[in-house]
């Protein structure tokens, strides 16, 4: 059950929600530039929602993803100082246990400072560990900041047992990102 847990928080993030990335939107009439180079952030915080809270039985659940990275340094200009990644997914027949499976996954990343074209990721995202509990996310960059092999590792806060709890019991509603890091290389 453990090793099932991990998988849904994998299939979690990937299930349609951002995991890094993001920030506020140029303005209309600004220049827009498409970032170029390589850029790491060490720092991640964020949230996963399940919509209805996700349980042991069957239903369809949509999954929400917002996450903002920080603490950034790059090889090329623009540098961006933040990330803010989305990702908004829907599954029929989701389960806790379903979330342990290798899933297919989509993030839509804006940078800071403003003026940054945004990013999308694709790629795909799997179980990082059981205590704590975390997930990797692994893909390819488009837009701003293009990379084949972009890289994000999240932190959860909630322990494995709360959260075979909550899918026991009245449901996993929220996981809450408490570190990480994001790499595009």
């Amino acid at each position: 059950m453990r090793k099932l847990i991990l998988g849904a928080l994998a299939l979690v993030l990937p299930i349609g929600t951002a995991v890094t990335l993001s920030a506020a939107p140029a303005t209309a009439g600004a220049n827009v530039v498409t970032g170029k180079g390589t850029y790491s952030c060490s720092k991640l915080l964020g949230t996963i929602t399940f919509t209805p809270p996700i349980k042991n039985s069957a239903q369809t659940v949509k999954t929400s993803v917002i996450s903002t990275a920080s603490t950034c340094k790059g090889t090329d200009k623009p540098v961006i100082t933040s990330a803010k990644s989305t990702s908004v997914s829907s599954k029929v027949g989701a389960t806790c246990a379903g979330l342990t499976q290798q899933a297919a996954t989509k993030f839509h990343t804006t940078y800071l400072p403003a003026g940054i074209a945004p990013s999308v990721l694709t790629g795909t995202t799997s179980s990082g560990g059981t205590s704590p509990v975390s997930f990797n996310v692994a893909g390819k960059v488009t837009g701003s900041y293009p990379s084949a092999t972009a890289k994000a590792h999240a932190v959860i806060k909630e322990t494995i047992s709360q959260i075979l709890a909550a899918c026991g019991g009245t449901g996993l509603k929220t996981l809450h990102i408490i570190s990480g890091s994001v790499t595009n290389n």
